[in-house]
């Protein structure tokens, strides 16, 4: 979420800077016009144009090195007519495509070109260029060096507006410098500092004729809180960036702010605010046809569904995040799904679907060179490999993802170093004409310090040989004692095997006990029904009509005893309602009848009736009649739910949701409740007959209990049950 916010900050604040160059607005003229243009031009507007039109691709996110291209011609045209501010333009758009392309050294080279053409320019030209590098000096990690540079470019931009206070382009680069000094102090960990910079960016940004970057700061300092863990204060700034994004109508924008918001609900544990929100921000992406973007979000749901256990959903989800990424052509999504899928599986202990999926995942990963995925996929596919007790293939992706870790480290290490080699170089170009006897000097110092440093080099070299040397003998060493493990691991799983026979036999005895209680205490549940309905129930109607014999010969009657009289009849009536309503929720025959779904809603109407709490019924792909055992003990188990809720949650709204997939051949149920809640490891110490009972029949059916709850949060409890492969006829 990050990365994409921070992408669409800063394409917005390019192209409002750049708008005094090119000449046209960015809604006058499209990419096509452009296009259409450039055959029929030459000179500074040909320059202007392909510059233009390069720009537009990295607004898009797409063509890098098309817009190298494009960059090159411009820079080389310019170069041929010395019109500096193309050349300078130029070398920044081939810049920015190396740097999408994660070619950073490149792009910091052709940046460092421009600051040199930039340099005679003078002004705002100036400020533009220490901040792009300054911004690219921070993409590589090199905090010190990009805080150097865009304190350079805060100081000429303050001196521009010294010298003009009304200069509104300069305040624009203020705000950006200050969002991007934010954004470094957050690389070296002063969040503090960084929130200060920030907070001056959106001082400047409230005094701009133009409000458009007011949305975006919100958001980076929503984020800023975030990152520190203040979540009240994140949840503020995230609010503001929202409702400024609504009043300028920036869809994407929006969007952007609600996956910002969904995410703080997530990592709060408020789940079901969380998934309201994505799915806000998945509608407005939707709307967009931004498919990347729905992918994302689809990915964000299915990670709230699976820290709420609900791994059903957790897996759909996911599978259509992976279906959207692939549609859009995105491998690093696509391997990110794959990812969480395989997580999933491993969360389930199902180690070898699990495997099929990080695998795919490590192998996409690979292909594109995404170093940090692979390490994450790596961890979790020796997992996998461990829970499956395949120690041979563990110990492999255990050493993979230590030698992706080390790489990693070198990269890095490698990227400075290049980087250290350009300034060298440069430094080295600039001073040729003028070296003098001493500079001579100087540089036989040079050649000497660089010998010095080709032997440490060496010594380096060495020291990596009798590492890896003594890997090599470590590893050897580890697969002996992997050896010894495996043999010992063998003979475990022989006694493993003899004891669970044993344990499979009690299993089985026990179910059959199980299976016989519940049976016996429906069958009690069919007997007290019937005896209530047809003898107790009889017997008060007899009464009745006892009672309506003497109703002619009342009025000769006291009046005491005409009122008490009036009484007894009331109360004998409801005492025959009373005795139905018990023998009807005993045995229900309209779940005999016509099946869970109208049995439930025969139940929540029943409750709504009395005015007293709101009971919500959700039921999804439930046309069919599944197993009568199955039935019935999940009503029995939602009607215990509900009445616990009823007699201790104080309770204003229960949510019953039933759930069937097909593929799965799944019933998943939750209900939810706004109570008071409890504290769930207090209540397993002490198990009341009714969650007793609840878990009983859950283990009945080999299902999944979840429950989740916190004093003053309310309750969820989820329910997986596998059911048999046979469905009963349809409603």
């Amino acid at each position: 979420m990050y990365t994409q916010a921070n992408l669409f900050i800063a394409v917005t604040f390019l192209l409002v800077l750049i708008t005094p160059y090119w000449g046209f607005s960015q809604e006058a003229v499209t990419l096509e016009k452009l296009l259409s243009l450039l055959p029929n031009q030459e000179g500074k507007e040909r320059i202007r144009t392909l510059n233009e039109i390069a720009f537009r691709y990295i607004d898009n996110n797409e063509n890098f090195d098309e817009v190298i291209k494009l960059g090159q011609e411009a820079y080389e045209l310019a170069h041929s007519i010395a019109y500096d501010i193309g050349q300078a333009y130029a070398l920044t758009c081939i810049s920015l495509g190396h740097e999408y392309k994660r070619n950073y050294p490149q792009a910091i080279e052709y940046q460092l070109q421009s600051l040199e053409i930039r340099k005679g320019i003078g002004g705002l030209e100036l400020v533009s260029g220490y901040h792009n590098l300054a911004d690219l000096y921070r993409i590589v990690g090199d905090a010190e060096k990009a805080l150097g540079m865009e304190n350079s470019s805060l100081k000429i931009c303050q001196e521009v507006l010294t010298a003009d206070s009304t200069n509104e382009r300069a305040k624009n680069y203020l705000v950006m410098i200050y969002r991007t000094l934010g954004d470094i102090q957050k690389l070296r960990k002063q969040y503090s500092l960084a929130v200060q910079a920030y907070h001056k960016a959106l001082e400047v940004g409230e005094q701009l004729e133009e409000k458009y970057s007011l949305a975006h700061i919100y958001v980076l300092l929503g984020i800023a809180y975030k990152d520190q863990g203040l979540y009240e204060k994140a949840a503020t700034y995230y609010e503001e960036a929202l409702a400024a994004y609504k009043l300028e109508e920036k869809h994407l924008g929006i969007a952007v702010a609600h996956n910002n918001l969904g995410e703080l609900y997530f990592l709060t544990g408020q789940y079901v605010r969380a998934i309201a929100t994505y799915d806000k921000s998945l509608a407005y992406y939707e709307a967009q046809k931004d498919t990347l973007a729905m992918g994302e979000v689809l990915n964000n749901l299915g990670g709230v569904y699976k820290a709420m256990r609900d791994y059903p959903k957790a897996s759909q989800y996911f599978a259509q995040a992976l279906t959207h990424h692939r549609s859009a052509n995105h491998p690093k999504g696509e391997a990110e799904a794959l990812f969480n899928i395989g997580s999933l599986a491993l969360a389930k202990s199902k180690a070898q679907e699990a495997i099929v999926h990080l695998e795919e995942s490590r192998m996409i990963a690979h292909k594109i060179d995404d170093k940090h995925l692979m390490l994450k996929v790596t961890s979790a596919l020796t997992k996998a490999y461990e829970m499956k007790e395949a120690y041979p293939e563990a110990l492999a992706s255990s050493e993979t993802r230590a030698a992706i870790a080390e790489s990693l480290q070198s990269d890095k290490a490698l990227t400075l170093s290049l980087l250290f080699n350009l300034e060298a170089e440069r430094m080295t170009n600039d001073h040729r004409s003028e070296m003098t006897l001493k500079d001579k000097k100087l540089s036989q110092t040079i050649i000497i310090s660089l010998s010095v440093v080709t032997g440490l080099l060496l010594l380096i070299i060495f020291a990596i040989m009798r590492i890896s040397t003594d890997r090599q003998r470590i590893q050897l060493e580890r697969e002996r004692a992997l050896e010894a493990k495996n043999r010992v691991q063998e003979e475990r799983q022989r006694t493993m095997e003899a004891n669970h026979k044993v344990d499979q036999v009690l299993s089985e005895q026990a179910v059959h006990i199980l299976a016989n209680r519940l049976e016996a205490q429906e069958e009690e549940r069919k007997r007290v029904a019937k005896d209530l309905h047809d003898r107790v129930s009889v017997m008060l109607s007899g009464v009745q009509l006892f009672f309506k014999a003497i109703d002619d010969k009342v009025s000769t009657l006291q009046e005491e005893t005409v009122t008490q009289f009036t009484q007894a009849t009331e109360l004998l009536g409801d005492a025959a309602k009373e005795v139905r309503l018990i023998s009807h929720n005993m045995v229900s025959g309209v779940l005999h009848e016509y099946g869970l779904s109208r049995a439930l809603q025969d139940l929540v109407n029943t409750i709504n009736r009395t005015n007293q709490i709101e009971v919500k019924l959700y039921d999804f792909k439930m046309e069919q009649r599944i197993d009568a055992k199955v039935e019935t003990n999940v009503f029995r188990i939602i009607q215990e739910l509900v009445n616990n809720v009823l007699k201790h949650a104080e309770a204003t709204k229960i949510d019953i949701g039933v759930n069937f997939f097909k593929e799965e051949n799944l019933l998943n149920v939750v209900v939810e409740d706004n109570g008071k809640g409890f504290d769930p490891d207090k209540v397993e110490k002490k198990v009341g007959i009714g969650l007793g009972n609840i878990k009983e029949r859950m283990n009945f059916m080999n299902g999944e209990l979840t429950v989740d709850s916190e004093l003053g949060r309310g309750t969820i409890f989820i329910m997986d049950i596998p059911l048999p492969q046979k469905l009963e006829k349809n409603l």
